[in-house]
């Protein structure tokens, strides 16, 4: 009995782990992909992206930070760890965002600095997008790119048309 209850455990804990971490590999390869179908870099040779953490979500920042790939193209991408204690957030330097939930980050705080500084945010928690983040990245038995519909129209950011066809919108509703 023991010897079932320690495998149905170690498989639990293999398949969640397995799961959270396709999740972070997946995001990784799509956030400079959806970067650059917008306006934003059009004529950035450097695109800067901020990995926003609380303690509970380090070593995922960590290791979404080490997935992303520092060239795409031409453009070459610097990644950077973004404490969430640390506030105010200032993404004045930043062309994306990937930001953890957690109940700790203020999101309209984070939001409201996003859109200012024309900031495209990424998060792992379709209840942020439901605050004002722009894109979350579902990726259960096929991967869905939503798009917080309301949010880009009041950023002014352009997207690629043909982009836009793959998009999941959320609307508000």
């Amino acid at each position: 009995m023991n010897s079932l209850l320690f495998r149905i455990i170690f498989l639990s804990a293999f398949l969640i782990s397995t799961l959270s971490a396709s999740t972070i590999e997946i995001s990784a390869k799509l956030i400079p992909r959806i970067l650059f179908q917008s306006s934003i870099v059009s004529d950035k040779k450097t695109v800067n992206i901020a990995v926003v953490y609380t303690k509970n979500s380090l070593s995922k920042a960590r290791e979404l930070k080490n997935k992303i790939k520092p060239n795409y193209k031409e453009y070459s991408i610097d990644v950077t760890l973004v404490d969430a204690a640390k506030s105010p957030f200032k993404f004045d330097k930043y062309e994306g965002a990937y930001i953890f939930s957690n109940s700790n980050i203020d999101i309209d705080n984070l939001v409201k600095e996003a859109k200012s500084n024309s900031v495209l945010t990424f998060s792992d928690s379709y209840a942020q997008l439901k605050q004002g983040i722009l894109f979350f990245i579902e990726s259960k038995r096929k991967i869905v790119i939503h798009l917080n519909a309301e949010s880009a129209d009041r950023s002014n950011i352009g997207f690629n048309p043909t982009f836009l066809k793959y998009v999941k919108r959320y609307d508000g509703k």
